[in-house]
């Protein structure tokens, strides 16, 4: 949990005309232009619990707009910063997790940390491909699931054992 300084618009009531849009003189009442209110900007201190989940909506009381029957609620949609390699699709936190071209082809295991910090391993079976997901069950944050999606480590030079094993595919076919 943490405490967060929000600055934000509001509208309130124009203290010149009393929210009437009219001034004394029956014009229209100049400093809100005659709607009866005026943009104000403001700041409050928000208490963000611990735990609290991408999205989830909070409200403030009486910190919204006001009116002539007092004042509104401030509504605050939480974001939660997935971190680098993450991102939140429909709620639900993916994390890409580079794996060797050789192991997404022909399976095996890769291991790397979870949001948590937790150190985990995962069997990739033969034939996955770029872009394949799977889902980890609790190891997202406040214990939701966490889908990994492969990402292809694509080396930027070969040495000559991995050209003569590449040649070796291309002469088998693959």
């Amino acid at each position: 949990g943490t405490k967060v300084r929000l600055k934000f618009g509001a509208r309130e009531i124009c203290p010149t005309c009393s929210a009437q849009g009219v001034a004394s003189n029956g014009f229209p009442c100049g400093p809100c232009g005659g709607t009866g209110q005026k943009n104000v900007s403001r700041s409050v201190e928000a208490s963000i619990p611990s735990g609290i989940g991408h999205g989830t909506m909070m409200r403030v009381k009486g910190q919204g707009n006001s009116g002539v029957n007092g004042s509104g609620d401030l509504l605050i949609e939480v974001g939660v910063d997935p971190g680098e390699g993450r991102r939140w699709e429909g709620g639900r936190l993916i994390q890409e997790v580079s794996v060797p071209v050789s192991i997404i082809i022909g399976g095996g295991t890769i291991g790397f940390a979870t949001p948590k910090g937790d150190k985990v391993s995962v069997h990739l079976s033969e034939g996955s491909r770029p872009g394949d997901r799977r889902r980890l069950p609790g190891q997202g944050p406040g214990g939701t699931d966490l889908d990994i999606e492969l990402v292809a480590i694509w080396p930027d030079n070969l040495t000559e054992e991995q050209r003569g094993a590449l040649n070796s595919l291309k002469s088998s076919g693959l």
